[in-house]
C-alpha cells in the first residue's frame, strides 16, 4: 500500500472526492453531497486557506491504482487548546474495513499534526465544526435525515484501533408518538405563556428577509455555541454560503426568535424539513435535471426535523425553560401546517434539552461521537 500525500493537486483532489461514491454506492441510506461543494472545500480560494496559518495535507491510500482509504489532517490558526498550543483536526476520513488502512492514514495524518505542534487532536472535524465532525457509533438501521452523520459502522473501531478515544456523545431521539408530541408541547406552551408575561417576544423568521434573518442567527448562533469542543468563528458570508439550503428547507413558521424583555434576540430554533430523500435524488450532481429531482422529490416531504436550537449563556443560565418554550412555538406551527416534528437532532450528552426530551417519552435511537487523542 502507498500513501500519496498533497495539498492542491488537480488530479488527486478529483479522485479524493470521488471516492466516498465508491465507499457508499451499494448503500441506500446515504445521503450523496454534492460534488461541486465538495470540491470547493479543497480549493485555494476556500476560506480556510484564505486566513494566514491555517494549514493541511491530504492523504489517499492506494493499492496499486485502487483507492483504500483517505483523510485530512488540518490546523486553523484559531483553534488553540488549554496551553495555546494549537489543536490537529482530522477530518474527510474514509477507509475500507482495514485496520492496516486505518491505522497508516491516522497516524501518518497524526504525526504531521504534531510536527506543527498539536498537541490535542479531535476527529472526525472537516476543518472545523461547520463543514461536519462526528462519527456515528450507533443507529444505524434508522433513516438518515439530512445533515446527520453518517459512515460506515466499523470506523468507530477503526478510530480507536489508531489511538483515538470517543471524548463526547450526541443521541438524536424520536419523536413521533402522538403522547410524546403532547407531553413536549404543553410543558412547553405553559412555560412559554409565563415568560411572555415577563416581557419575552417569540417571532417566526420572516423569510422575505432570509438574509437579514440570516445575519441575525449567525451572531445569535455563535454565542450559543462558543462553548461547543472546536468551535471556531465563521465569517458571515461562508456562514450564508452554507445556510443556503434553508431556502428550501424552511416553510413559514418552522423557525423562530425569541427576544429578551429589552427586545435583544436571546434565541432561536429552527425545524426543517428533512431533505435527504430529495438529496438523494440528486445523485451528488448540481446540474438543471438534478434540480429538477429535488425539486419534484421536496413536494412529498412531510418529516421535519428539531434541528438546531440555541440561547445565548446568559439566557441559557436562568433555567427558565425558554428553550422549551420556543421549541413549543415552533412546534405548534409546523403541526399546523400538517407536518410533524419527527427527530430531535444531535443533543449533546450534556444538554438540558436532553433530560427534557426523555421525560417526555422520546427515545434515543442514534448515538454519534467526537474522537480525541492527548499527548
Amino acid at each position: 500500500m502507498g500513501l500519496h500525500e498533497f495539498t492542491f493537486d488537480r488530479k488527486l483532489t478529483q479522485e479524493f472526492v470521488s471516492y466516498p461514491y465508491a465507499v457508499y454506492r451499494d448503500d441506500p441510506r446515504w445521503v450523496p453531497p454534492q460534488r461541486r461543494a465538495a470540491l470547493a472545500l479543497l480549493q485555494p480560494g476556500a476560506e480556510f486557506f484564505q486566513c494566514v496559518g491555517n494549514r493541511h495535507r491530504n492523504y489517499l491510500a492506494m493499492v496499486g491504482s485502487r483507492i483504500v482509504g483517505r483523510i485530512t489532517a488540518s490546523i486553523r490558526r484559531d483553534l488553540k487548546d488549554a496551553t495555546g498550543a494549537p489543536m490537529g483536526s482530522l477530518g474527510l476520513f474514509e477507509a475500507e474495513n482495514d485496520h492496516g488502512v486505518a491505522q497508516d492514514l491516522i497516524g501518518t495524518a497524526m504525526r504531521w499534526l504534531r510536527e506543527q505542534g498539536a498537541q490535542r487532536i479531535l476527529g472526525p472535524m472537516n476543518f472545523d465544526i461547520w463543514h461536519g465532525y462526528r462519527l456515528m457509533t450507533g443507529g444505524f438501521g434508522a433513516r438518515i435525515f439530512a445533515g446527520e452523520p453518517y459512515n460506515k459502522p466499523y470506523y468507530a473501531e477503526l478510530f480507536e484501533s489508531s489511538g483515538l478515544s470517543a471524548k463526547l456523545r450526541w443521541h438524536s431521539f424520536d419523536i413521533e408518538c402522538s403522547a410524546t408530541h403532547e407531553r413536549y408541547r404543553r410543558r412547553g406552551i405553559e412555560r412559554r405563556a409565563a415568560l411572555v408575561e415577563c416581557g419575552y417576544r417569540f417571532e417566526p423568521f420572516d423569510m422575505r428577509r432570509l438574509d437579514a434573518e440570516l445575519e441575525k442567527l449567525h451572531g445569535l448562533l455563535s454565542r450559543s455555541y462558543e462553548h461547543f469542543p472546536g468551535f471556531t468563528a465563521i465569517s458571515r458570508c461562508e456562514f450564508t454560503r452554507l445556510a443556503m439550503p434553508l431556502r428550501y428547507a424552511l416553510l413559514p413558521g418552522f423557525a423562530a426568535f425569541v427576544h429578551n424583555p429589552h427586545g435583544a434576540a436571546c434565541g432561536f430554533v429552527i425545524m426543517p424539513l428533512d431533505l435527504s430523500d430529495p438529496l438523494r435524488a440528486m445523485g451528488g450532481r448540481s446540474d438543471w435535471l438534478a434540480r429538477l429531482r429535488f425539486l419534484q422529490a421536496r413536494r412529498g416531504v412531510r418529516r421535519v426535523l428539531v434541528h438546531m436550537a440555541g440561547l445565548l449563556p446568559e439566557e441559557a443560565s436562568k433555567h427558565s425553560g425558554l428553550g422549551a418554550a420556543l421549541i413549543a412555538f415552533v412546534a405548534d406551527r409546523v403541526l399546523q401546517r400538517g407536518h410533524s416534528p419527527c427527530v430531535a437532532a444531535l443533543v449533546a450528552e450534556a444538554s438540558p434539552s436532553r433530560a427534557h426530551l426523555q421525560q417526555c417519552g422520546a427515545v434515543p435511537t442514534r448515538e454519534y461521537a467526537l474522537f480525541e487523542v492527548t499527548p
